[in-house]
């Protein structure tokens, strides 16, 4: 195993969290769209960024090479299609489900951790809300992406692909598929819990279901409510 193309080691770590922080900034930036680059300093949420690179270093630099190389040792090196094909079906019934409600499970604590009403005794409750918030509205939906994504991705690696340049390939995915990861898991349920620097905000509606408004419009289009029923109060 010690020349395993999957074997977990400081350098891969390193790289691991450097890609992690670059998704997130990546995010970052998209949510924030900033008109400068002090701009995007001043509001950039650095503490996010640091508890995403830490899940990062966790998932992408130990718990992703533990399990390709338990796929490798339990499935078999081979890159004949029956074998590639198990080890892209146990990736999609098996690990993909448990990262995608692991890395909601994990934003909806770091969102509680950030959030200044941490500490008014309520925040057990508020990151069960959110969770469940999460399950029922993304989880669905960063599964199907990720079925669109890394099946194709896995059956170029396992296939094509020199072992020499497997971790290179998957770094190259990584990068955008944990933009689009983080900006989807860090979405909030609860408009006034969002940083108000960072956009779009995910809306509860009254059916239960969201929708991704920009913070402006959704302080706008509350703005105008509220003049429409002044308007009313005065002619009535």
């Amino acid at each position: 195993m010690a020349n395993h193309p999957f074997r977990i080691t400081f350098t891969r770590i390193l790289q691991t969290a450097a890609i992690i922080g670059i998704g997130d900034a990546s995010a970052q930036a998209i949510e924030i769209r900033p008109h400068s680059a002090d701009e995007l300093v001043a509001k950039f949420d650095y503490k996010r960024n640091g508890q995403m690179v830490a899940f990062g270093v966790f998932n992408n630099g130990i718990a992703v090479p533990f399990w390709l190389r338990t796929l490798w040792t339990r499935v078999g090196p081979g890159r004949d299609l029956a074998t590639v094909g198990k080890k892209i079906v146990l990736d999609q019934s098996i690990y993909a489900p448990a990262m995608v409600a692991g890395v909601l499970g994990y934003t909806a604590v770091c969102k509680e951790m950030n959030n200044p009403k941490a500490n008014d005794g309520g925040s057990v409750e508020r990151i069960k809300e959110d969770f469940e918030f999460n399950i029922r509205t993304k989880a669905l939906e960063i599964y199907l992406c990720d079925c669109l994504v890394w099946p194709l991705a896995s059956f170029i690696n396992y296939s094509l692909l020199p072992e020499r340049y497997m971790v290179s390939f998957y770094s190259v995915i990584t990068v955008a598929w944990n933009c689009y990861l983080s900006w989807r898991s860090w979405q909030f349920k609860d408009i006034d819990a969002a940083p108000s620097s960072h956009l779009p905000v995910v809306v509860a509606t009254a059916s239960a279901e969201s929708v991704s408004l920009p913070l402006p419009l959704v302080k706008d289009h509350k703005s105008n409510n509220d003049n429409v029923e002044n308007k009313n109060n005065k002619n009535a």
